[in-house]
């Protein structure tokens, strides 16, 4: 009987030593966000999509200045030849918008966030998600965005922009975080950057730094539960709501060792891939 048990037994070892070091790697993970912000709060001269200064002292908050580089932002988005051409172009701008990530990066430049996009047009869209995204689109009533850092919102608003242009039918649900937390994006962003009286948005209830499912609160939850598609960004929220079992489209830049190590990619590339395709 000793000898029938030991396999299992076996098994049930090696699936808690996997877990235990995924959790680490999380951990560490998270622990690298902090130290990076710790080493970058109450710096003057970190930019938002601006590519000016946050806290700069003239009287204007991170989303007025934001604000200032929209429209230059949409005519890229917008130079795209067809339809498909102008949602990969948003999709691109709010990959690149990733960037601007306090907590992920010790130093956000100001010409290396102008560069990325700058190039975020001429990038390419991972055809295969691509197409997946195109036709779950095609027949999605609800989708659900999960923004990421308030610094790059002004990005995600103009994705969800085309979004709604081009799938009238489709009902569009924004979350952000229920409270203050690192820089995360709460409903205040979203108000002044004038998201909310484009679609809904609602909190997830709660403070913790990405969408952790057995936090959210029950409006949040149910938003999640009933969503044909979920466009999540950033690395914080895949970190936690990875493995869910929900059709996730992750948006991010690979901005932490953890990351690039994982998805096989240098620094700063970005992923744009479906829950399915993602091989932990």
């Amino acid at each position: 009987m000793a000898k029938e048990k030991q396999p299992k037994e076996t098994d049930e070892i090696k699936q808690r030593l996997e877990s235990y070091a995924a959790l680490q790697r999380k951990i560490d993970n998270q622990i690298e966000r902090l130290e990076n912000l710790i080493a970058t709060m109450g710096s003057p001269s970190t930019p938002n999509l601006t590519g000016l200064p946050s806290g700069g002292g003239d009287g204007t908050s991170k989303i007025e200045r934001q604000v200032a580089r929209k429209d230059e932002l949409e005519e890229k988005i917008r130079s795209g030849k067809n339809r498909e051409e102008i949602l990969k172009n948003a999709i691109n701008y709010a990959r690149s918008g990733n960037y601007i990530d306090f907590g992920a990066l010790n130093h956000v430049d100001k010409n290396e966030l102008m560069g990325l996009l700058e190039k975020a047009g001429e990038e390419d869209v991972d055809g295969h998600t691509f197409a997946m995204l195109s036709e779950d689109l095609d027949k999605a009533e609800e989708l659900v965005y999960l923004l990421d850092n308030c610094g790059e919102i002004v990005a995600d608003k103009l994705l969800v922009k085309v979004l709604k242009e081009q799938y009238p039918n489709m009902n569009i649900t924004v979350m952000v975080r229920g409270m203050e937390v690192l820089n995360d994006a709460v409903m205040e962003d979203a108000e002044e950057v004038g998201l909310t009286k484009l679609v809904k948005v609602i909190g997830n209830g709660n403070g913790v730094a990405g969408t952790q499912a057995d936090l959210l609160s029950q409006e949040a939850r149910e938003a999640i539960e009933k969503a044909d598609i979920i466009i999540s960004k950033g690395q914080g929220n895949f970190e936690t709501i990875y493995g869910g079992g929900w059709n996730i489209y992750y948006l991010f830049l690979c901005k932490c060792a953890w990351f690039s190590e994982r998805f096989g990619m240098e620094r700063l590339k970005g992923v744009f891939i479906n829950e399915k395709d993602v091989r932990v």
